[in-house]
């Protein structure tokens, strides 16, 4: 006979992974993927450091894709890595011959890991099931991190809710600012030489060339 905790476990796993489930058990599933993938990705933005713009990171890529580019989600070394691939990277990969990646703890790994793998898998399925009229909205939740109603996160809306998450906290910032602050407190600590800068990952996570650097946070 099966114990009542079980039982309880079984109809939660039936009601949301189950092969029965009702379409507003679907479109639920798909406003909680939603909500867990912006909070990781703040999480994920937070916790290696800042490093793109929220019009880039709304456009993280969990697959390769010929058209767009390379995934910027990855598992290096047992832990979830982040590549901000855009304009200004590229410009900082191009003058130092890498590129600063962004590294997640153990446990925002642990649960990142597990939304791509499951939580991605389900969401995937049920986008194709409800959201056949919004266009490309498999091709969507397959290659981007976090998705809203088949489509992408959109950069302005996501830094304002980003701010609102700041601001819960008593941190009256921009979003966009916090690069900024990063590159102004490595400046506090002595980076202040040309030679300091070009090694220093904390400047180069600013993704700004030598001279604006020292023009505007030395």
């Amino acid at each position: 006979m099966m114990e009542p905790g079980h039982a309880n476990q079984k109809a939660n796993q039936d009601k949301w992974f189950g092969p029965h489930r009702t379409d507003l058990q679907k479109h639920t599933f798909l406003e909680m993927s939603t909500r867990l993938g912006i909070v990781l990705q703040m999480a994920l933005h937070m916790s290696g450091g800042p490093g793109a713009r929220m019009t880039e990171e709304c456009a993280w890529l969990v697959c390769n894709s010929k058209a767009i580019g390379d995934r910027n989600i990855r598992f290096v070394r047992n832990a979830i890595v982040v590549m901000n691939t855009y304009s200004k990277s590229i410009k900082q990969k191009e003058k130092h011959g890498s590129m600063v990646v962004t590294f997640a703890d153990e446990k925002l790994s642990q649960l990142v890991v597990a939304y791509l793998t499951l939580v991605k898998r389900i969401e995937t399925y049920d986008v194709h099931v409800l959201l056949k009229r919004v266009p490309n909205c498999v091709e969507n939740s397959t290659l981007y991190f976090c998705i809203k109603r088949g489509r992408h996160l959109d950069g302005d809306k996501f830094g304002a809710m980003f701010r609102a998450k700041l601001a819960n906290f008593g941190i009256n910032i921009h979003v966009s600012d916090l690069r900024h602050v990063l590159e102004g407190y490595a400046r506090q600590i002595g980076c202040h030489l040309a030679s300091i800068f070009e090694q220093n990952p904390l400047l180069q996570t600013a993704n700004h060339d030598v001279s604006t650097s020292s023009m505007l946070y030395a």
